[in-house]
């Protein structure tokens, strides 16, 4: 990946920023590849060596996927409770409608 930055009117400049800038996007590339690999390939060799090692990459890998389900799980939670509540407050609203129909046929 390349970028043509055109800043000044000497070609050595510009073959300088676009070789910054071609070195600096292929580094990004090869560090977060060495990152999946890092958390992928060693974990076979760590499940003999140290299975706490080993739970502490996968938990360190995971740990915005986990942050993610308690967040969405306690939403749901919220929207079950508000749900509940409203079906209750119906309910009773129904109940006293009735009351007042009968105590009006009275």
């Amino acid at each position: 990946m390349f970028l043509f930055i055109r800043v000044h009117s000497s070609a050595r400049f510009n073959t300088y920023i676009q070789s910054f800038f071609s070195f600096a996007t292929t580094s990004a590339y090869r560090y977060s590849l060495y990152c999946s690999f890092s958390y992928s390939f060693p974990l076979v060799f760590l499940i003999s060596f140290s299975p706490a090692l080993m739970l502490y990459i996968i938990f360190h890998a995971l740990a915005p996927l986990i942050s993610f389900c308690f967040f969405f799980v306690s939403l749901l939670f919220v929207f079950v409770y508000l749900l509940f509540r409203r079906a209750k407050r119906k309910k009773r609203k129904k109940e006293d409608i009735f009351l007042l129909r009968i105590d009006s046929f009275l």
